[in-house]
């Protein structure tokens, strides 16, 4: 029934159109091994989807390549944008540290030239007081004491010639010692020398042993007088009174000599010699 079964070509042809996407077999199909020559073999077809999956996989390449280019752009720009906040970053901090040191730079140049000035006024003033007690000590170290001895009634008597009363006696005042100096006296002692024996009356005088060559007779102040400021004079002896014991040679050249020495903290005591005449 050869007739029936094969239909119209339009419908034969429809029969045999393979799916869409899927090739359709060739016209002349080979015989089947082993079927005596007179079976066809089944149509070889090709791999369901072949060129789909061939499509899908150029277009997943496609997108895989689109998405690597994606990715690196994102890349590129997220390592742009990364390393323009870091420079950013950078010259801020650069900013900042610039502003820090010269503001510390200022303030140390400031604090320096402060303790400079403050260091340069303490040594000038350190050394102005210096200076000053230098000065002063330079003073203290020149200056001396000197002290004048007089009698309130006969004046000063270094070098003076006096005639004695009879029986002996020279009544002379007060002895008085004098600082012109302008330093302080340490405390006062007197020795009174003689080349013949004589008394002082009335004061507080004592025999002592004589030391000097050519005054065999010595007397000395019994008590230590206060010391006498700059200006001021001191009383040795209120009512200095001589009575000499044994006879005064007469002559103006060899009457009785006298030497008193005052000690007064000095380098050398003061010293006053006088002469003493026989009563005429």
């Amino acid at each position: 029934m050869a007739t029936s079964t094969e239909g119209t070509p339009a419908q034969a042809g429809s029969a045999n159109r393979a799916p869409s996407g899927v090739a359709e077999p060739q016209a002349d199909t080979p015989l089947a091994a082993g079927s005596g020559g007179g079976v066809p073999a089944a149509p070889t077809k090709p791999p369901l989807g072949a060129e789909t999956l061939e499509w899908r996989l150029t277009a997943l390449e496609r997108n895989l390549e689109r998405l690597e280019a994606t990715q690196l752009d994102r890349h590129s720009r997220t390592m742009t944008h990364l390393f323009s906040c870091v420079a950013i970053l950078l010259t801020g901090v650069a900013v900042v540290t610039a502003l820090v040191a010269s503001s510390s730079k200022t303030e140390l140049r400031t604090d320096l030239h402060e303790a400079t000035a403050y260091m340069e006024t303490r040594v000038d003033r350190s050394l102005s007081d210096m200076q000053k007690k230098f000065e002063s000590l330079a003073g203290e170290a020149l200056k001396k004491p000197s002290v004048l001895v007089f009698c309130s009634s006969l004046g000063p008597l270094s070098g003076q010639t006096f005639d004695a009363l009879p029986g002996g006696i020279l009544s002379m005042g007060g002895l008085l010692a004098k600082n012109v100096g302008d330093k302080k006296t340490d405390s006062i002692s007197a020795r009174l020398l003689s080349t013949v024996s004589l008394t002082a009356r009335w004061g507080d005088w004592e025999p002592s042993h004589a030391t000097e060559p050519g005054y065999p007779f010595a007397y000395s102040l019994a008590s230590l007088k206060p010391g006498i400021s700059p200006g001021d004079s001191a009383t040795l002896d209120p009512d200095f009174t001589l009575q000499f014991n044994s006879q005064i040679p007469r002559g103006s050249s060899t009457g009785a000599v006298v030497k008193l020495k005052v000690f007064y903290g000095g380098e050398k005591p003061t010293e006053v010699t006088f002469q003493v005449n026989a009563p005429k």
